[in-house]
């Protein structure tokens, strides 16, 4: 399994990441009586992706909701320019995909080095 330099990750990132991750998991625990929840994180070619999968009982995604909790994602992921996109049926569980562009951290170590 592939890991990721937390350390080319900036702290903003870091707990805009977390803070997701814990607005979902809230979505996840109050509305979806899910079974099972899989969250992943990945980087590849400078894009940070947050995967959040649960077997619940989904919703569907056209229909107006009156809670906040999606759409505080969708605005936290904007914040850093990212992207949010939500995939779920009635019956077929909820799929969260937030993509971010990861801008590398520059440390003080690293302009010392390159001067």
């Amino acid at each position: 399994m592939d890991s990721i330099d937390e350390s080319s990750i900036s702290e903003k990132l870091k707990l805009t990441v977390y803070r997701i991750v814990q607005e979902q998991l809230n979505n996840i625990l109050k509305h979806a009586k899910a079974k099972t929840i899989v969250i992943m994180l990945r980087e590849k070619n400078g894009i940070l992706r947050l995967r959040i999968n649960d077997d619940g009982i989904g919703f569907d995604i056209n229909l107006k909701r009156n809670g906040v909790g999606l759409q505080n994602i969708i605005s936290r992921a904007e914040l850093f320019h990212g992207k949010a996109v939500i995939n779920s049926q009635p019956g077929m569980g909820c799929e969260l995909i937030v993509d971010f562009k990861n801008e590398p951290v520059v440390s003080m170590n690293s302009l010392a080095q390159a001067s």
